[in-house]
């Protein structure tokens, strides 16, 4: 995934996380996280927006991996982990560890499919 161009989609609002018919918490697992942390889906854009492109020690891209949805369909999905301060809503060097893994729609449709959302 492009992490630059997705970033500027988010910001642009052509996609828009806070719209349900563009994010889809794709797993119970992950829905279930998003409400233990009570992260709405403005949370989880700052914390996208606030991710850096490349590998590790320049960026906070992980590693990339097909991953299986509640629906049974596979994804291919990137995994980024960054430094967050919940409480601001910013990335802090001092901040606790949030672990995302995400996708776009089928066809690189303007939809994001939230695999995994956690610290």
């Amino acid at each position: 995934i492009n992490l630059v161009a997705l970033q500027e989609h988010l910001a642009s609002r052509r996609l828009d996380v806070e719209n349900d018919d563009q994010f889809w918490p794709a797993t119970k697992k992950c829905q279930e996280d998003l409400e233990k942390y009570s992260w709405s889906h403005a949370q989880v854009g700052k914390m996208l927006s606030s991710l850096r492109p490349g590998a590790s020690g320049k960026g906070d891209y992980k590693k990339s991996e097909w991953c299986m949805v509640e629906t049974g369909e596979m994804y291919p999905c990137d995994v980024y982990t960054l430094p967050f301060d919940e409480t601001r809503g910013q990335r802090n060097r001092k901040g606790l560890t949030g672990y995302l893994k995400f996708s776009l729609g089928k066809d690189g449709e303007l939809f994001l499919v939230l695999v995994s959302c956690h610290l």
